[in-house]
């Protein structure tokens, strides 16, 4: 998994570790093809700060799941919530 967070015209990416982050410009680089962290330190600091700090709050909120350690066995046991129940079915005519 991966995420980022926007400035203006600028896109800090980073992994679901927050290792590795990559500042762009995306008026000038659209494509994100270079990293302009080493170019705008100050600018990538205060971006890379500003996603840890939300990602930390958005950890903090989230449950604690343990590390599977066989994922196709251990996905297959998860008791799901009955969403068709909860669902509400479409109405028509409107």
């Amino acid at each position: 998994p991966s995420g980022g967070i926007t400035a203006e015209d600028l896109s800090l990416n980073a992994g679901a570790r927050l290792t590795g982050f990559e500042l762009y410009h995306l008026r000038d680089d659209p494509g994100e093809t270079r990293d302009r962290g080493a170019d705008e330190p100050a600018r990538f600091a205060e971006m890379r700060d500003r996603l840890v700090a939300k990602f930390e709050e958005v950890r903090s909120e989230s449950p604690v799941w343990p590390e599977w350690e066989f994922p196709r066995y251990e996905g297959q046991r998860i008791e799901w919530p009955p969403y068709k129940a909860l669902r509400k079915p479409p109405e028509h005519g409107r």
